[in-house]
């Protein structure tokens, strides 16, 4: 059985809304969330003509849209093959690894009379 990876890649998709290209490239990445990708991904949608989007199109230099950024490195300009983006995201899960729990043994609480002995020789 293979085990589940929990990894969230955070994709930042920098578009404008006069871009004839921005909607085919929108387009694949929400199709991205319907594959086995899909649950390791959020998709941050920025629009470079917000005073918000230019300045965060102005920290990773971006000059065009389309532009993908994920895990806070711009990785793709322009339109991208779709079998890029899906290798690129998996490559990033990978780094992280599969997320497991921190193993702990089961604890059990002291006896009554172990506790008894620990205050009473606090005292002694």
């Amino acid at each position: 059985m293979e085990e589940k990876n929990n990894t969230l890649i955070h994709i930042e998709f920098f578009y404008a809304k006069d871009c004839p290209y921005c909607p085919h490239v929108l387009e694949m990445l929400q199709d991205l969330v319907k594959t086995d990708v899909g649950p390791n991904i959020i998709i941050e949608l920025i629009d470079v003509d917000s005073p918000a989007g230019r300045e965060r199109a102005k920290h990773y230099q971006i000059k065009g849209v389309p532009s993908i950024a994920m895990e806070g490195t711009l990785k793709f300009m322009g339109v991208p093959h779709l079998s890029l983006v899906t290798n690129e995201i998996r490559k990033l899960i990978s780094n992280y690894g599969p997320i497991k729990p921190p193993k702990q043994e089961p604890m059990e609480p002291p006896s009554f009379t172990e506790k008894l002995d620990n205050e009473f020789s606090l005292y002694t």
